[in-house]
């Protein structure tokens, strides 16, 4: 909770105006009240497939305009000609599975790469120091 409220607290110290930006907490029944919500003029969720297609399958039929992050486990894909050195080289390749503590949509948790080049793969990422 505290990751979502300190954000929330920089925005009205910043001077954003009142309901810019809401945080609300609660259980199951929150998010289908808030999604079927006529005051709510736009979803985002980040999530599970499975309640994503529900998000989705209400704000088609309410016309809602929404952006859906749904199960994805930010894979970095590594093609047959990538240059290795440059990819693990500077550790930046490393760092970006720890950015943002892990919670970035980007942050590269997993790497999908040719078979031909896995044992190269694995070799240069285990040798980026810690």
């Amino acid at each position: 909770m505290l990751d979502t409220i300190l954000p929330a607290e920089a925005a009205i110290a910043a001077g954003l105006p009142a309901g810019v930006l809401n945080i609300v907490y609660g259980g199951a029944a929150v998010g289908p009240a808030l999604v079927e919500h006529p005051g709510v003029d736009k979803i985002a969720f980040t999530g599970s497939t499975a309640a994503g297609r529900r998000i989705a399958e209400a704000c088609g039929r309410l016309l809602r305009p929404v952006t859906l992050e749904l199960g994805g486990k930010s894979a970095a894909v590594v093609l047959d000609d990538v240059d290795l050195a440059a990819m693990t080289g500077s550790r930046a390749f490393a760092d970006m599975a720890l950015f943002n503590s892990g919670q970035t949509c980007w942050a590269s948790t997993r790497i999908l790469a040719p078979r031909s080049r896995y044992d190269e793969i694995v070799g240069a990422v285990a040798a980026v120091p810690a």
